[in-house]
């Protein structure tokens, strides 16, 4: 519980931080639709950071963080991560 709090904090400091002083945004439209896009993201990259089951499409069950699972863990983390710093800057 405490790594998730962390983990949630920390997202959020980056994306606010990125966003003042990288992006520099400052109309509420766009805050609003990258925040749902770094939402989206945040969706595989914080089960990877904390070890859970992944949710992944078209696949019927969750991605469990085994040995067998390791590379679609990381190809979803990566899309994850990739998403939520387009979003973020």
């Amino acid at each position: 519980m405490i790594k998730l709090t962390i983990t949630l904090i920390l997202s959020i400091i980056w994306f606010l931080f990125s966003g003042i002083f990288i992006a520099q945004k400052v109309d509420v439209e766009s805050w609003g639709y990258s925040f749902l896009l770094y939402i989206a993201g945040l969706y595989w990259v914080i089960p990877y950071i904390l070890s859970k089951n992944m949710s992944a499409p078209y696949i019927d069950h969750n991605l469990t963080p085994k040995d067998k699972n390791k590379w679609q863990r990381r190809l979803l983390f990566s899309i994850g991560l990739i998403i939520s710093l387009a979003a973020s800057t």
